[in-house]
């Protein structure tokens, strides 16, 4: 007797949170289908952090600018022992 209490109380607990769970996701599709969806220029970048980025988009080689300075050459190939 004791453990169908128990196992009901358990169950019923579940899938009190699995309702609450799908309400909440249901929800929140609503909303952001009437939410104005947010860009990143909302908030520009500060001067600091352009330039960040600028820079390792230049170290990257994803500008026509040349490959930044601080990428180093290879070491010059050793002659062969013989």
């Amino acid at each position: 007797m004791i453990w169908a209490a128990l196992r009901a109380a358990i169950y019923g607990g579940l899938t009190l949170a699995e309702a609450i769970a799908d309400t909440y996701d249901r929800g929140r599709r609503i909303l952001r289908v009437f939410l104005p969806r947010s860009t990143d220029q909302d908030a520009p970048l500060p001067h600091r952090d352009s330039e960040r980025q600028a820079r390792f988009a230049r170290c990257a080689g994803h500008e026509t600018d040349p490959r930044c300075s601080t990428l180093r050459t290879p070491p010059p190939k050793a002659a062969p022992r013989g």
